[in-house]
């Protein structure tokens, strides 16, 4: 949310209304490095922030920005005014508080498997004048209870640790809530929630085939698919507009990445796309060729299959069908769409059409507060065209 700066006031208030976030990292991977390179920050209330101004070496090596919840003991809220300027002018390294007693996890979000170990850094910060006593702090998910012990923690000083929470094979996939529970003694000093999706850990992804990325232009070479191709074990290949007519199906699968920002339909994204592109990536699908794309917001006729198109359903048009029908979307249902934001999201979604009955799934984007069709095939001469936009 914080990547959008129209939403920057709707953002900040959801936390006084008790909206359920309370980490926001990695740094470097939102807007950390905006000031670094001398960019302009996307908002100005970044800059007179301390963690930036003082930080910077931090920043650099991947440090960590947590926001604490406010705790029924807190200041009062006072809008239009951000309690992250509210705080103390200085503050310890990484760390943006403005809760008195605060428990956060690194983590914003939490995707996990059941079956395996989880682990969690989290950080406790007292920001009172005198001393926190030796505390404990629960964790509380699923039925299971698992509990780290806090030393003494002196005035403003920020506490890291780790835990291993283990989700059993019998937990159940879908939404959970991760409670933090932070006693002294027997008494509550503060609570924190996190949602907690829990899934079936997909199988690796392996191909004997080359894989080719195709760059059309500056915002595909921006995107971070070849990142994530690479961090799935793959070995992507650049791949010019002229060199799409030399790919062979029996050798290359062709990936179509993300634009990375760009709207519009193809023609405005890619002029090359129709004129070069489009026959070559056709050729490729018909000779038995298998093309993936992860564009996520163009829309219009797809220009190697015109016969098909992406549109935009428009908000809030939810296809109950698509939510449902595969193991990484179990137990969801359209509730699960929703909470986003304090149950303010906005519901969008592009999809094939005519839309192939081979719509797997719905994804939701925590970036954009969008839900997104998820994957798409369709079938052309020996080939098959794969959309996904999870």
């Amino acid at each position: 949310s914080i990547a959008n700066p129209p939403d920057w006031k709707v953002s900040w208030a959801g936390f006084a209304n008790g909206a359920r976030y309370t980490g926001l990292v990695p740094f470097l991977s939102i807007w950390g490095d905006l000031p670094i390179q001398g960019k302009q920050p996307l908002h100005p209330i970044i800059t007179r922030s301390y963690l930036i101004k003082r930080h910077i070496e931090l920043i650099r090596s991947g440090g960590d920005l947590v926001a604490g919840m406010l705790p029924n003991d807190s200041r009062p809220w006072r809008a239009p005014r951000y309690p992250v300027l509210d705080t103390t002018e200085e503050m310890d390294f990484g760390r943006l508080v403005f809760a008195r007693v605060s428990a956060a996890l690194v983590q914003p979000s939490l995707n996990v498997f059941r079956g395996e170990d989880v682990a969690l850094d989290y950080y406790v910060v007292n920001d009172e004048s005198r001393a926190l006593r030796p505390t404990r702090l629960e964790f509380s998910y699923g039925g299971e209870t698992a509990t780290a012990t806090i030393p003494e923690l002196s005035p403003a000083q920020l506490h890291h640790g780790r835990i291993v929470l283990h989700l059993p094979e019998s937990c159940p996939t879908g939404r959970h809530v991760l409670r933090l529970f932070l006693r002294r003694r027997d008494r509550l000093v503060t609570e924190n929630f996190y949602y907690m999706h829990v899934g079936l850990r997909p199988d690796p992804l392996t191909t004997s085939k080359r894989v080719c990325i195709w760059l059309p232009n500056a915002a595909a070479q921006e995107s971070p698919t070849v990142e994530v191709l690479r961090s799935l074990g793959l070995s992507p290949v650049a791949t010019t507009t002229g060199e799409l007519q030399r790919l062979r199906p029996s050798r290359d699968l062709l990936v179509v990445p993300s634009m990375w920002g760009l709207q519009g339909d193809w023609t405005t994204v890619s002029p090359q796309a129709n004129e070069v592109a489009a026959p070559a990536i056709r050729r490729f699908l018909e000779a038995g060729g298998t093309v993936l794309c992860l564009e996520q917001s163009v829309t219009g006729p797809i220009p190697w299959v015109p016969e098909w198109e992406l549109v935009d359903r428009g908000p809030n048009d939810v296809i109950d069908p698509a939510l449902t029908g595969h193991p990484l979307y179990e137990g969801l249902d359209r509730l699960n769409w929703l909470w986003l934001n304090g149950n303010n999201c906005r519901i969008t979604q592009v999809v094939m059409s005519p839309l192939t009955p081979n719509v797997v799934g719905g994804v939701c984007s925590h970036a954009d507060d969008l839900v997104y069709m998820a994957i798409a095939e369709a079938q052309v001469g020996e080939g098959h065209l794969i959309h996904s936009q999870v």
